[in-house]
């Protein structure tokens, strides 16, 4: 054990890569040793029940920092991570990180990657990304979340990748906002929100979406058809007054379609979904459909995977078509 100590102690004062310390953090309360002088960039990915040491602000070479999923991990969030100019990638996810989180991370440029998910203490409020941020990947699942003005997201132009909980939200986000690079978007409600979304509509590009928690009984998805280049749509724990949107059935990319465990007026499964004839996978699951299943189903001869569970078929046979579905592997 001595010499591993050793070894690594060497190898951070000479700044050294470092792909992880997670057997010697409780063993290195002398970190600040030299450290310093470091030069080259390398990475931190700890796995730790304790404070964040304040030998981490003279890490100035740190390219990334992991501290995601330690239950014992509390407190605030740094300010001095904000000095840490090489930084592309911070992940402090799944923590119990407490307080309001330094802006001024945010204006870090060489910032890639920022997941701040699953602190429920965490209050994250946006106020200004500069012009020329590269963050491409966004986390802010199970966060308190707000924003200043839509100026706020005006400079997010390399956003690729945006996960957040609108439920804590005081006020919805815009509908002028614009993601021009945004490919992949995941939103979770309370369960019992009422969201527009009609933003969504905006992102031409998007090809996942993922939309868990909300009730759309005073509102429908029908600005889903504009996601033209959809591949994957995620619709779960939902509920609605009104029938699932015939739109869904004129995206005529999507390979993926997943509805799980929602609650709408009772309705047979949607004859539309026949249209998707680019689909592999078909999921739906813990909805209150019945009525047989739609002879349109059989049209999807790319369907690998078919999952059809919860709904009430009684007095019903298995389709006859089902045979048509030869690329079915379950």
């Amino acid at each position: 054990m001595f010499y591993m100590l050793a070894n690594v102690h060497h190898q951070i004062a000479t700044g050294e890569v470092l792909p992880s310390l997670d057997r010697f953090w409780h063993y290195l309360p002398d970190l600040p040793f030299g450290i310093q002088s470091a030069a080259a960039s390398f990475q931190l990915d700890l796995s730790m029940s304790c404070s964040i040491h304040p030998s981490f602000s003279r890490l100035r070479s740190l390219a990334s920092i992991s501290l995601k999923d330690n239950p014992g991990l509390r407190g605030k969030v740094p300010e001095y991570f904000s000095q840490l100019s090489s930084l592309s990638s911070l992940d402090i996810s799944g923590n119990y990180f407490e307080g309001q989180f330094p802006t001024e991370i945010f204006q870090l440029k060489s910032l890639t990657t920022l997941d701040l998910s699953e602190n429920p203490m965490l209050f994250v409020k946006f106020t200004y990304f500069p012009a020329g941020n590269n963050l491409q990947n966004l986390n802010l699942v199970g966060t308190n979340f707000a924003y200043d003005t839509p100026l706020s997201f005006a400079n997010l132009t390399s956003l690729q990748t945006l996960s957040l909980t609108t439920g804590t939200m005081a006020k919805e986000l815009p509908t002028s906002i614009r993601f021009p690079s945004l490919n992949i978007l995941g939103l979770e409600g309370s369960g019992l929100e009422k969201p527009v979304l009609s933003w969504v509509g905006n992102l031409k590009d998007l090809k996942y979406l993922s939309l868990d928690g909300y009730d759309f009984s005073q509102s429908t998805l029908s600005w889903i058809n504009n996601l033209t280049w959809l591949e994957t749509l995620y619709i779960q724990t939902c509920s609605a007054s009104v029938p699932i949107p015939y739109q869904i059935g004129t995206l005529a990319y999507l390979t993926d379609l997943a509805l799980i465990t929602c609650y709408a007026s009772v309705q047979q499964i949607p004859s539309f979904i026949g249209n998707l004839t680019k689909l592999t996978s078909l999921t739906i699951a813990g909805f209150n459909f019945s009525g047989p299943i739609p002879y349109q189903i059989g049209n999807l001869a790319n369907l690998r995977e078919l999952s059809i569970e919860g709904c009430d078929f009684s007095g019903y046979q298995i389709p006859p078509w089902i045979g048509n579905l030869t690329k079915l592997i379950f």
